[in-house]
C-alpha cells in the first residue's frame, strides 16, 4: 500500500495542472493504457472483500472509471482518497453494504456531483426516442443469494433510459457517450 500511495502522489503531481473538461480525463486515462485488467480488483480492505480501497496496478471497467474520475477531481492525496470513497460508496461510507453495487440505482444516482446522465440529450441530438427498462430491485435477496448477508432493504422500482445498440449502430458516424464528466470547481 505504501508503494501505491507514493504512485498516487506522483500521479497527482503530474496531473495537478489540469484544464477543465476532457483534456485531463484523456491525459489521466491514457496513463493507464497498459495496466492489467482484473475482475473486481477493489474492495473495502477488510471483511467480505479485503482487496484495497484503491490501486493503480489492476482495473476492471468500473474501477478504471472511478479511479480516473477521482484523480481528475482531486487536488491532493487526501482529496483523492475522499473522492474515490465518495464515488464508490453511498455518502462516502466505506462498507460492502454501502458500495455502489448497481449502476443505475446506486452509481449514477450517487455520483451526480461527478457525472451526468446525458442519454436523453444524445437521443434528442440523434432524433431518436430512448428505450426505458423497468426492474424491481430486491437488494436484500441479492445480498443473501450472492454473499449470504442478511441486510434489510425495501424493494425498489428502478427505471433506466437507454439507447438500443442496434439504433446506435445505425447512427455509427455520430459520437456517442451516455455519461459525461462534470466540470471541476
Amino acid at each position: 500500500m505504501k508503494k501505491m500511495k507514493k504512485f498516487l502522489i506522483v500521479l497527482l503531481f503530474l496531473f495537478g495542472c489540469k484544464d477543465d473538461g476532457h483534456n485531463s480525463i484523456d491525459k489521466i486515462s491514457s496513463s493507464f493504457k497498459e495496466i492489467e485488467y482484473s475482475l473486481n480488483p477493489l474492495g473495502e480492505n477488510l471483511g467480505i472483500d479485503n482487496d484495497p480501497l484503491y490501486r493503480f496496478d489492476k482495473f476492471d471497467c468500473l474501477t478504471y472509471v472511478e479511479t480516473v474520475l477521482a484523480l481528475h477531481f482531486a487536488k491532493n492525496k487526501d482529496e483523492f482518497e475522499t473522492i474515490i470513497n465518495n464515488i464508490r460508496y453511498s455518502n462516502g461510507k466505506v462498507s460492502f453494504e454501502t458500495r455502489n453495487h448497481f449502476t443505475n440505482p446506486d452509481w449514477i444516482r450517487n455520483n451526480r456531483k461527478y457525472v451526468s446522465d446525458i442519454t436523453n440529450n444524445i437521443a434528442t441530438k440523434l432524433n431518436i426516442v430512448p428505450s426505458i427498462s423497468f426492474i424491481t430491485l430486491d437488494r436484500s435477496n441479492w445480498f443473501k443469494k450472492n454473499y449470504n448477508l442478511k441486510v434489510d432493504y425495501d424493494l425498489e422500482n428502478v427505471s433506466l433510459n437507454y439507447i438500443d445498440i442496434d439504433t446506435l449502430l445505425l447512427k455509427k458516424d455520430e459520437p456517442i457517450t451516455s455519461i459525461k464528466c462534470n466540470k471541476r470547481n
